[in-house]
């Protein structure tokens, strides 16, 4: 890509922010050669909200894993999650992830599949920890606790390496991104989620920035 050759390029902060950087990426891009972005959205966003030129501007797309075509019934029972209804959020946790939002929306759910389980998976963000500490987290869980939820929610708090996660990946029915940023435009769960997608079925998705993004079984 032009944008990695061209030596130095500014990648942007997170979506959402637009209103406090105004002006900030257009005055940090003058000293590189070129603005990288991962999705034509963001592009669009580069240079309405922050003024970058459209010429100036590189769109690297956000890479997919290649993940093997397996029966999620053959992995489940490694996880202990036979026999289950698997919903999967995945990466560093923190509040921009959303996942009370999917917390509560979790009784109506299993009100109509008692055999569902929400896997939360991975540490939280090292940001987040030196701010906070653990009380995002601890909210989520005594948030499942206060909704009756505990054996409908798993939380994996560790690093699970690229085996493990391709594991969670091909055991779930679902992939849940449920960001409360409407600016949020792309994310490397929804990528994954597409990889992992079963042999010759579609994978859906609810309308982006927002939502979730899903597998075959609707």
């Amino acid at each position: 890509a032009r944008a990695a050759r061209a030596g130095r390029a500014w990648t942007g902060p997170p979506g959402g922010r637009a209103g406090r950087l105004r002006g900030v990426p257009g005055r940090r891009s003058d000293g590189g050669r070129a603005t990288a972005v991962r999705s034509d959205a963001r592009a669009t966003l580069v240079t309405t909200a922050y003024g970058i030129r459209a010429d100036r501007v590189e769109h690297i797309p956000l890479a997919t894993p290649n993940l093997p075509l397996v029966d999620a019934d053959a992995v489940k029972p490694g996880l202990d999650l036979a026999d289950r209804s698997v919903l999967l959020s995945f990466g560093l946790l923190g509040p921009a992830k959303g996942y009370e939002l999917a917390i509560d929306a979790l009784p109506a759910i299993v009100a109509d599949d008692s055999t569902v389980c929400y896997a939360i998976v991975g540490p939280t963000h090292p940001d987040v920890i030196r701010t906070d500490g653990e009380a995002y987290r601890a909210s989520l869980v005594e948030r499942v606790k206060r909704l009756g939820m505990t054996r409908h929610v798993r939380f994996v708090d560790r690093f699970v390496g690229r085996v493990g996660l391709t594991r969670w990946l091909q055991a779930a029915d679902v992939c849940v991104t449920p960001y409360p940023d409407p600016a949020q435009t792309l994310a490397g769960m929804r990528s994954s989620a597409v990889s992992a997608g079963r042999e010759g079925e579609p994978a859906q998705s609810s309308p982006a920035p927002r939502g979730l993004a899903a597998g075959p079984r609707d």
